[in-house]
């Protein structure tokens, strides 16, 4: 097989594009999906006795005095476990935001 075109280092542009999202930690805002509360209200979700309370940002979530650019990322540092975020904190299912 002929490899010449394969690329091994990735361009300029890709490498600003990775860094650019590794700093805004996400790719869209919490309010893109239905299934999460609007900016300032708060999931909460007790897991092995403590209770792990996230606000929600216009720029991701909150929890422990650092901002997460996704639920899984909170639910994977809270409990040292990979986790679907919206499954932890219960969000898949339909819920009715106050």
């Amino acid at each position: 097989a002929c490899d010449a075109d394969l690329r091994l280092q990735p361009t300029a542009e890709v490498c600003r594009l990775i860094d650019q999202a590794s700093t805004t930690g996400r790719r869209s805002t919490p309010s893109s999906d239905p299934r999460i509360p609007p900016v300032g209200q708060t999931v909460t979700r007790e897991y092995s006795g403590r209770k792990v309370c996230v606000k929600i940002l216009a720029d991701g979530f909150e929890w422990n005095g650092r901002v997460y650019g996704s639920l899984s990322a909170v639910a994977w540092h809270a409990t040292g476990t990979r986790w679907n975020g919206y499954s932890f904190f219960g969000l898949n299912r339909q819920v009715e935001h106050a």
